[in-house]
């Protein structure tokens, strides 16, 4: 038996390209990526409106004198036409995805849910990084597992022994709070993370000498030109504040 949602949580107005109500335009309904129509409801337990629909002087689905909301059937993914009273077409809002569905009879979980469109998982881990690594807003329990290299705030590590190699990428930070206790020669390297806006990285220079800090490749250090180093003397602690995402500020 088929299940029927709101199309949106409230009752829609809509207007054309000009911000000005859409008196007596439309909406038609398909199924998503082609031209077959489908059927839309004023209601949750089926009432069809049909394929089509009317606005009214408000620029809001009406049927039967009265302005309704829009429930679809949630097991199928839609395209909405938007047109004006004259017919024609103002926008089309394609590949609404369909909704999948609980069986409360016997399970209060998902057993699974096909995907029909491409994740791109490169975005889903910048974002996972932007919302959990550096937001604490949420909260996460048990175990996190980070691959090498990868930036966790609210984070410390100490004794770090700087890079011997002297060049940018080596001696990488991984650490909101850093210290460096072993700094063997002169300009011994470290790098800080990528920066991202509102990131924030402290360097602090216990070692014997005067420690090299670069940034990431193709960031800066204040005015610096890209990719070149700023240095931390014996005893210096640096904090490193991103204002955006190619720049640190040091203080």
């Amino acid at each position: 038996m088929a299940t029927f949602i709101p199309l949106t949580n409230l009752i829609q107005q809509y207007v054309d390209t000009s911000g000005d109500v859409l008196v007596n335009g439309s909406l038609e309904f398909f199924l998503a990526g082609g031209v077959i129509t489908t059927e839309l409801f004023s209601d949750n337990v089926g009432t069809s409106i049909g394929t089509s629909i009317t606005l009214n002087s408000f620029g809001m689905p009406e049927s039967g004198g009265n302005t309704i909301g829009l429930f679809r059937d949630q097991s199928k993914a839609l395209k909405v036409v938007l047109k004006n009273a004259a017919g024609a077409t103002i926008y089309t809002f394609d590949n609404i995805p369909a909704v999948a569905s609980f069986d409360t009879a016997s399970s209060t979980k998902l057993d699974f849910i096909t995907v029909t469109q491409a994740v791109d998982l490169d975005t889903m881990e910048s974002a996972i990084d932007d919302a959990y690594k550096r937001d604490g807003t949420v909260t996460l329990t048990g175990d996190l597992n980070f691959g090498a290299g990868v930036f966790v705030a609210l984070s410390a590590t100490s004794g770090i022994t700087a890079s011997i190699t002297q060049s940018q990428g080596n001696g990488l930070l991984t650490s909101a709070i850093n210290e460096i206790s072993v700094v063997t020669n002169t300009n011994d390297t470290v790098t800080l993370p990528v920066a991202k806006t509102g990131r924030q990285c402290i360097v602090i220079n216990n070692g014997i000498n005067t420690l090299q800090i670069f940034p990431s490749s193709g960031n800066f250090i204040g005015v610096l030109a890209v990719d070149l180093s700023t240095t931390a003397l014996t005893g210096d602690r640096i904090t490193f504040t991103a204002y955006n995402a190619t720049t640190w500020n040091a203080t």
